[in-house]
């Protein structure tokens, strides 16, 4: 029988669970922090659960304070907590706090752990250390299993090590190791960055005839970007229009960028209707439409691209690039003046661009991870 005790901490850890679970919404993870808050105990699973929320709805530095709570309270943090971690740290590419917590791991001794090693692969690879990943990989125990295999060869491909990538998939293969679909998507997207195509068909092929795997739409996403970049856009507006799976804006936009390189009007207007179809007021659609029409001396045509944007109140959205400087990601976006320090640096800016060329460069701060502190 379990305890008074046992029972409260199940109910609310279940009840944390429904919140985090909703989704991105930072209410909901509110609603999730303000129970966790007032447990009167808590275990290594409410823990591990209000981390995993705040670490997986994107919220990075609640994440990591409720993880400096975690190890102050002296609870043991698990593998899932670990992961969440390391993932966050993956996508924001905050490399230092990925390898603490990577210390943390092996301080646990959990490194061995297949959620763990997959994980940290993932991270080093996003943070741009692909060899530390690959070592990761490497001191693999009692061989590697097929998410380690498949984070491995997606760490190679990001990296455009296409031939690295697709020689470990061949490898796996040759070992007995049953690819998942995830695995397929790895390397059919090394196949696209290295420009093979036959072997990207082959691969696509292989997947239905030999493992009677459907595509997904990620798969068909990949086959397109392969003839896209082979210049077959004909070809490749064919695919998307026979796929059997749903398909959304964003492979239609890959093939709209394309024909934006090669500067195929018809195409690319075709492809840029069928965006605007879904969301018809697309800024990536018309943008990418008007610059199409500018490329190839349709004046007119561009001209309305860009009068339709005006009267539907299209806006384009700025790009923006990131910072790691001494525990603080630092966001800069065209125009923004949010930046504490951004005088100094429309100052220093002032000094480097030429007085006849007007500034375009703005800086902001990003909310996500600033001054993150986890050990």
């Amino acid at each position: 029988m379990h305890s008074m005790k046992e029972r409260d901490v199940v109910s609310w850890t279940s009840l944390i669970t429904a919140y985090s679970r909703i989704g991105q919404e930072e209410n909901a993870l509110v609603s999730a922090s303000v129970l966790f808050r007032g447990m009167r105990c808590r275990d290594v699973i409410s823990w591990s659960t209000i981390i995993g929320g705040y670490s997986q709805g994107g919220f990075a530095e609640e994440g990591f304070e409720y993880f400096s709570w975690m190890r102050r309270s002296g609870t043991k943090p698990t593998d899932f907590a670990l992961a969440s971690l390391l993932s966050v740290s993956g996508n924001l590419a905050v490399l230092e706090q990925g390898r603490q917590v990577h210390a943390l791991a092996l301080y646990l001794g959990l490194e061995q752990i297949p959620t763990i090693r997959s994980a940290l692969i993932n991270m080093y690879s996003k943070c741009g250390s692909i060899v530390e990943a690959s070592k990761v990989f490497e001191e693999t125990e009692r061989g590697a299993d097929i998410v380690a295999l498949t984070a491995m060869i997606n760490g190679y491909a990001e990296h455009g090590r296409s031939k690295e990538a697709i020689d470990l998939f061949e490898k796996s293969l040759n070992v007995g190791c049953r690819p998942d679909a995830v695995s397929f998507i790895s390397v059919l997207t090394a196949c696209s960055h290295s420009g093979q195509l036959g072997l990207g068909f082959h691969y696509f092929n292989l997947m239905q005839e030999k493992y009677n795997m459907s595509p997904a739409k990620e798969h068909y996403g990949c086959m397109v970007d392969l003839l896209c970049r082979a210049g077959r856009l004909c070809e490749a507006e064919r695919m998307i229009d026979e796929m059997p799976c749903e398909k959304d804006d964003v492979v239609w936009t890959t093939l709209l960028r394309a024909c934006t390189a090669k500067r195929d009007v018809e195409v690319g207007r075709r492809a840029a209707e069928r965006i605007l179809e879904v969301e018809p007021t697309s800024s990536t659609a018309l943008v990418t439409l008007a610059n199409i029409y500018s490329s190839s001396g349709k004046w007119k045509e561009a001209a309305i691209v860009r009068k339709s944007m005006k009267s539907k109140g299209v806006i384009k959205e700025p790009g923006w690039s990131s910072v790691l400087i001494k525990d603080r990601v630092s966001a800069f976006a065209s125009g923004g003046r949010s930046h504490p320090q951004s005088e100094d640096i429309y100052s220093v800016l002032e000094l480097l661009v030429p007085v006849a060329e007007p500034l375009r460069y703005g800086c902001e701060m990003k909310r996500d991870s600033e001054s993150i502190q986890i050990l």
